[in-house]
């Protein structure tokens, strides 16, 4: 385009046409980011996004499933020892019971992992350590 001080029609009329075109591929591109944005923060894709980044996370899964087993063995044990807790000392009893037992096994969870592996894996016997 002219930076002349005197532009005719025709420079005038190109100049228009030309933002035009650019402002026609800008408001596009705003409309291309409005979609991606959309898609992005649709509850479904917070979620799928939020549950991939924690299963990528090194070590969580070791302990998610340690905490959980010890919450589910204090929790079997309040139930298995107080059935039908009547007063507030046995309920008070109960709930100590589960939260000990809950935290013991999920710190001495390897060696849980360990005892276990152990008993059920299948060591052939050596046959000169066996007789």
């Amino acid at each position: 385009m002219q930076t002349s001080k005197y532009l005719t029609r025709e420079d005038v009329q190109s100049a228009i046409a030309e933002l035009d075109r650019e402002c026609k591929l800008k408001q596009e591109a705003l409309a291309l980011q409005f979609k991606l944005t959309y898609e992005k923060l649709r509850p479904a894709n917070i979620l799928k996004n939020t549950l991939s980044d924690i299963s990528h996370t090194p070590g969580l899964g070791r302990n998610l499933l340690s905490t959980s087993v010890g919450l589910g063995v204090g929790y079997l044990t309040n139930r298995l020892l107080i059935n039908n807790p009547a007063g507030v000392a046995r309920k008070i009893a109960g709930t100590a019971i589960q939260l000990g037992l809950s935290s013991l096994v999920a710190r001495k969870m390897g060696r849980w992992k360990y005892a276990l592996r152990n008993i059920f894996s299948k060591k052939e016997k050596n046959p000169e350590t066996a007789a």
